[in-house]
């Protein structure tokens, strides 16, 4: 069991094997809270950008997945 965005790339590559071809999904958002004086840090931008990298591609995987199972 593994939360998406954090363990797709691993199953992409293999490093990790998915049991079941079922997702079930949280039914919840997710949010990012953080300091307002952090914002402008380079290290918060960084990781900021790339957990939104990470979402979308893990939602870009996860409506893929779903096309290729309807046809």
């Amino acid at each position: 069991m593994g939360i998406s965005p954090y363990v797709d790339d691993d199953l992409a590559v293999g490093r990790l094997i998915a049991p079941f071809a079922q997702s079930v999904s949280k039914g919840e958002h997710w949010y990012l809270i953080y300091r307002e004086g952090r914002r402008d840090e380079a290290a918060f931008q960084a990781f900021r950008a790339w957990i939104v990298r990470a979402a979308a591609r893990s939602q870009a995987r996860r409506r893929a997945d779903g096309n290729r199972r309807r046809k």
